[in-house]
């Protein structure tokens, strides 16, 4: 059972890096408003439940991300 939880944690992890990813790429060229959250499932390659089951919102993805950068800075200084 514990294999089991760890491969799904596992996946929820490679999922939620596979999107933010996605949507770093995507903002090179466009701008925040005008990406869908349809488009950024099709770039990423999943479903549209998927997307909001992991982060409920493009608002919060981008949240989500800007808090990764921040604690990402703070251990580099």
């Amino acid at each position: 059972m514990k294999n089991e939880k760890t491969t799904r944690d596992e996946q929820a992890l490679n999922t939620k890096k596979k999107v933010i990813d996605t949507m770093m790429a995507l903002m090179t060229d466009k701008s925040f408003d005008t990406l869908s959250v349809r488009y950024i499932c099709k770039e990423a390659g999943i479903s549209t439940g998927t997307f909001y089951y992991h982060f409920g919102s493009k608002d919060k993805l981008l949240q989500k991300m800007y808090k990764d950068y921040c604690l990402e800075f703070e251990r580099s200084i």
